[in-house]
């Protein structure tokens, strides 16, 4: 099932149910743009490792308790939406 124009964005992707979120999301075909705290941690292996090659699937960092992470990532994910559809779902912000 292939949804070219929509876009899953979901941030707090280390662990738990933002990682099970993009993962599921991802293996839907839906383009996903994971925020994980720590890049080279577990979680963001698990993504990278289970999508390798899917060019659906991006991983950046984002802090969302510094502005800078944030616009960093906003950069991104406007980016990739490119005027498409998109979907925002907030997971593990405490």
């Amino acid at each position: 099932m292939d949804r070219p124009s929509e876009v899953v964005i979901i941030v707090g992707c280390d662990s738990g149910l933002g990682l099970s979120m993009a993962h599921w999301v991802a293996s839907l075909g839906y383009k996903v743009v994971a925020g994980c705290l720590n890049p080279d941690g577990e979680g963001s292996k698990f993504l990278t490792t289970n999508h390798n090659g899917n060019d659906k699937l991006n991983v950046f960092k984002v802090d969302v308790r510094s502005e800078e992470s944030i616009q960093f990532f906003r950069d991104q994910c406007e980016r990739i939406l490119n005027s498409g559809d998109g979907t925002i779902s907030n997971l593990n912000l405490y």
